[in-house]
């Protein structure tokens, strides 16, 4: 292991070169220097004044541009009622109607519909970034391993959560969802502390959505950069055990990265899942009246419903 840190007790270039692989960057590389070409081949991405055009700025347009395309593609296929046909068509009808019946359904009943374009959307586009870096890099990268842009997409979902919020009940009585009265000595100053828990747990949970695609995407595209890097770190090894450590090495490096990139491919779909589902689900849970403490109420009894409970949530059979 020693051969992973270097001259001076610092990192060893190849590992450093590997963990900076998956962040964002000015330039974009199509070959790194001292491979196939000694110099590389790369290039410079364009600054307008203060404003500096990244690789991952580049990678979101292309993915914005291939969920506008599916959209776009989609929309014309069952224009006048016909029915798609083909593999792509039918892959992605599987994606949308899974979406509509299974994320937004269950989680917002009769406003499925007016939010549908959005899970979607946040969907397919998350799905789209996690997707390009599965691309070899340096050619490929992957814009949601960026805390930058996975802060911009929570922001979206934290934006629509408030908003659909407020308006099913407007702000006041979006606020007092919040609010949990405690009939005790002190209760109001315990309510209070309660409501400001709460009121920053709606922020909270968009923050943690980010946190969440950003690490398990950054993390993953490290682990692959690394391993691959123990290659050109054996063919460092001395001459004595360069002859069988760096074929040993590749050959087992390799064989990881391809089972790990199989699991990356799923981590890929699972996590542009779960970020949709949960905004759906908090979504749901804002329209409430009650919806910070939904959980609490159950167990009080409504006079005009027939003694069987306040149930405001749709039910998934719904």
């Amino acid at each position: 292991m020693s051969l992973l840190f270097a001259q001076g007790g610092g990192l060893d270039p190849i590992l450093r070169t590997a963990l900076e692989e998956p962040k964002d960057k000015n330039h974009w590389a199509l070959f790194e220097p001292k491979g196939i070409f000694p110099e590389g081949i790369e290039y410079h991405l364009p600054h307008f004044g203060s404003f500096q055009v990244t690789k991952f700025m580049v990678l979101l347009l292309i993915a914005a541009g291939i969920v506008a395309f599916c959209g776009i593609a989609m929309a014309r296929a069952i224009k006048g009622g016909k029915l798609p046909k083909g593999p792509f068509y039918n892959f992605l009808e599987l994606i949308l109607v899974y979406i509509r019946d299974n994320i937004a359904k269950p989680n917002l009943g009769d406003q499925a519909e007016r939010f549908l374009p959005l899970l979607w959307t946040m969907f397919l586009f998350v799905l789209t970034c996690n997707l390009l870096g599965m691309i070899p890099a340096p050619l490929g990268g992957s814009p949601t391993a960026s805390i930058a842009v996975t802060v911009g997409i929570a922001a979206v979902s934290c934006i629509a959560i408030n908003f659909n919020g407020i308006r099913a009940n407007g702000v006041v009585g979006y606020l007092k969802g919040f609010w949990m009265p405690i009939s005790l000595p002190g209760g109001f100053l315990v309510s209070g502390l309660l409501f400001g828990i709460e009121f920053l747990g709606v922020f909270i949970r968009s923050a943690v959505l980010a946190i969440r695609l950003f690490a398990n995407m950054y993390g993953g595209h490290v682990a692959l950069a690394v391993l691959l890097s123990f290659i050109l770190t054996a063919a460092k090894s001395p001459d004595s055990m360069r002859w069988w450590l760096h074929p040993a090495v590749g050959i087992g490096s390799i064989c990881i990265c391809i089972a790990l990139s199989c699991l990356e491919l799923f981590v890929a779909f699972l996590q542009a899942f779960v970020f949709t589902l949960l905004t759906a689900l908090f979504m749901g849970m804002a329209t409430h009246s009650g919806h910070a403490h939904d959980d609490h109420g159950h167990g009080e009894h409504d006079p005009h419903d027939g003694g069987h409970g306040n149930t405001h949530a749709p039910h998934p059979a719904h």
